[in-house]
């Protein structure tokens, strides 16, 4: 839980970068626990400040797809529609 706590602050202080990392290495070493799938979540918001945005897009959509029932699916449709309207800011598709 620490660990994800610390994911959280870096990504919070903004370090998206390292979020990432962080977030990876949670994921990593924790893949049955709790807090997997916000920390999938924030991933994909790491990936999205860093302007990944293909990687955010497909994280979520896979997010989705695999964990259909899960509380965090809203949440995860809400941050892909994010990344679907500055991919298509940005001219792409």
């Amino acid at each position: 839980t620490a660990e994800y706590g610390i994911a959280q602050c870096v990504e919070a202080s903004g370090f998206p970068a390292e979020a990432l990392s962080a977030y990876e290495g949670f994921i990593k070493n924790n893949p049955n626990h709790y807090l997997s799938p916000p920390a999938t979540l924030g991933k994909g918001r790491a990936l999205t400040a860093l302007g990944q945005l293909a990687e955010a897009r497909s994280l979520y959509e896979e997010f989705i797809a695999a964990s259909p029932d899960s509380p965090w699916v809203l949440d995860a449709d809400s941050l892909l529609k994010f990344v679907e309207k500055e991919i298509r800011a940005q001219g792409g598709q």
